[in-house]
């Protein structure tokens, strides 16, 4: 059983899930100690010294966990406090996953213009907004002036920010290296969605008031709990946008050429 799966049921201070976390903690050392070693390594860490794929993959993370960990709890609102049955809830829900796809496509006409970085913050925002807005959903929530318009600017946040997110994962890395760098920030990502699962998992029961005198009322505390830890995630996604912007701003300042020189 993955830790991601197991923290949530056993609880995160187990004897058993810091045992596994230990032990991931452990191997992942080793790892980088024999990668290090290794002639012809599987990752050459000095590919991590590209400080815009150490950021693109961060913001990599925190977007794959608010998409992954908002989509679990935004499927516990629906079905569990709303009542929505399976097909109910894949219908009304499915214009987030519209406008990620025109997230997608608005990301890539603006990178032309106006460079991945603004679109990062620009994307970053939205989706921060949209998790704030979720946060919010009532017991008795209205899917049209509840959910929607919260479905609406999260899912526009989620397509442009993988966009600008992966666009900065592999922009300053060597031709010959851009499959490592595209090989790490699909792993990154698929790591970031076990975590917010995981994380959304352990806040939505940690909140949920079971003496509540509805549990719908109980359940929807976990809900709204679960969201802020979504919102969380996207404002840290926010600032590391932010961060990534005074990175080139500082690269062009006298006297940081040489610096720069040394990860082209």
């Amino acid at each position: 059983m993955r830790v991601a799966d197991h923290g949530p049921v056993a609880g995160w201070g187990s004897v058993r899930t810091v045992s596994l976390l230990t032990g991931a903690i452990v191997l992942f050392g080793l790892f980088a100690v024999v990668e290090s070693r290794a002639k012809a390594p599987l990752i050459p860490l000095r590919v991590f010294r590209v400080r815009a794929l150490v950021g693109g993959n961060l913001m990599t993370l925190l977007v794959a966990m608010s998409t992954y960990g908002g989509a679990l709890i935004m499927s516990i609102y629906a079905q569990e406090v709303l009542g929505y049955s399976a097909v109910v809830f894949g219908l009304s829900t499915a214009i987030y996953s519209a406008m990620s796809i025109v997230g997608s496509n608005l990301a890539g006409l603006l990178t032309t213009r106006f460079g991945y970085k603004k679109v990062a913050v620009l994307g970053a925002v939205l989706l921060s907004v949209g998790t704030l807005l979720l946060s919010r959903v009532p017991v008795d929530g209205a899917y049209w002036t509840d959910l929607l318009p919260g479905l609406v600017v999260f899912g526009a946040g989620i397509g442009t920010t993988v966009v600008a997110s992966a666009i900065a994962a592999l922009s300053d890395v060597a031709p010959n290296e851009s499959g490592l760098a595209s090989g790490i920030n699909n792993s990154v990502f698929q790591i970031g969605a076990a975590f917010g699962i995981a994380v959304c998992t352990t806040v939505s029961v940690a909140y949920t008031d079971p003496a509540a005198a509805d549990a719908r009322t109980g359940l929807n505390e976990g809900v709204q709990a679960a969201f802020g830890a979504v919102a969380v995630f996207a404002i840290i996604c926010l600032v590391m946008a932010i961060a990534l912007n005074m990175m080139r701003e500082r690269t062009k300042k006298p006297g940081a050429e040489a610096h720069t020189s040394l990860h082209s």
